[in-house]
């Protein structure tokens, strides 16, 4: 079966003045009318990486696939990139926007990884009616635990490559156990004062361990720009996989590649500064645990995720995991936080699996 590619279409969002990026990729004789929508992570990354190693390969295999790059993001920054914009209502309103009106899409998938995934989530909760189900690739449903295990290996893998990196470690250190006493002060949890975040949060009340935390946008950033810097997110094991190799050099060339590993980690940090904006409650979503999210739509959620991706303590993936379906969870083996480059071969047979599932239960 074969995929075309539809022309790159610039598509205005929920207001005249914000555009998005997209491209469709098209399934010859999809008689079915499935679709998937995949939504990119960061929050500040693009869909570039996942749209040439994976787009047509998807299409190839029966479904119309949807990328498209956020506001400020990628290809779409081209548009715009006013920070007091980005906040989780205005990216839900323009994947609303991108599905109903730009490509007309009937119950499609979301395809969320990283950010993408809690995004997706989060369009599931206010539009149940227009998504067949989501797909969570690789994706933190509690960003304060997350933060805090970044931020603990980082500061380890630092005091493991001293000896390397000599003084220059040691400023390194310093930063990151600063950030973390500001970002996580003591908290009593079970009548112990710690600074790790309780994950069964929630489930006690009238507790500190119950509250949400109040992250500074420029922390937020910071915390990205750490893990970025060290390569966190990939296993060591890959430089000398000669597949993950060549398809990375094959992506490298291509004359758009610019993409490639385009990030802007300001981005995220504006979510958690804006985010407070049109919610009922003060409490910030993205600070606290949002395994609600998957309890709520157990059904329509599928979960992919990699034993070797050190974003996420293993606590927070065995978490999500108890809450899903045996069906409904895999593990990519082998790769990082982008299964998609790292293990693509792997990647494309089980998401396949999960689609079908997905399908075969509608």
């Amino acid at each position: 079966m074969d995929a075309t590619a539809e022309p790159c279409t610039a598509s205005s969002s929920h207001s005249p003045k914000r555009m998005l990026f997209s491209k469709c990729y098209r399934a010859k004789d999809n008689n079915k009318g499935r679709s998937i929508v995949f939504v990119h992570g960061g929050p500040g990354a693009n869909s570039w990486a996942f749209e040439n190693s994976m787009a047509k390969r998807l299409a190839r295999r029966g479904y119309d696939v949807v990328v498209y790059d956020q506001y400020g993001c990628g290809r779409s920054r081209k548009y715009g990139n006013e920070p007091t914009v980005h906040s989780v209502c205005n990216a839900i309103e323009d994947l609303h926007k991108v599905i109903t009106e730009d490509r007309k899409l009937e119950s499609p998938i979301l395809l969320g990884h990283s950010w993408g995934g809690f995004l997706s989530l989060r369009f599931l909760d206010k539009y149940p009616e227009l998504v067949k189900g989501v797909v969570i690739v690789c994706s933190p449903i509690d960003y304060p635990e997350s933060f805090y295990n970044i931020l603990t290996r980082v500061h380890d893998l630092y005091d493991r490559v001293r000896s390397l990196l000599r003084m220059k470690a040691f400023p390194r250190m310093r930063e990151v156990e600063a950030l973390k006493d500001r970002m996580f002060p003591l908290r009593l949890t079970e009548g112990v004062m710690t600074r790790r975040p309780d994950l069964r949060r929630g489930k006690r009340k009238d507790t500190d361990a119950d509250k949400g935390y109040d992250f500074d946008g420029y922390d937020v950033a910071t915390v990205f720009e750490h893990a970025r810097m060290l390569d966190f997110s990939a296993p060591i094991n890959l430089v000398i996989n000669p597949t993950y190799r060549s398809l990375t050099e094959r992506l490298a060339s291509q004359p758009d590649s610019e993409w490639f590993l385009d990030m802007d980690e300001g981005i995220g940090g504006h979510f958690f500064d804006n985010e407070n904006c049109k919610v009922e409650t003060p409490e910030c979503l993205l600070e606290r645990n949002n395994i609600d999210l998957i309890k709520e739509h157990r059904p329509k959620i599928h979960a992919i995720y990699c034993d070797k991706d050190r974003m996420f303590s293993k606590r927070q993936v065995e978490h999500i995991r108890e809450e899903l379906p045996a069906r409904h969870f895999s593990y990519i083996y082998g790769a990082g936080h982008y299964p998609f480059l790292e293990q693509d071969d792997q990647f494309l047979e089980v998401l396949t699996k999960h689609l079908e599932r997905m399908q075969r239960s509608t």
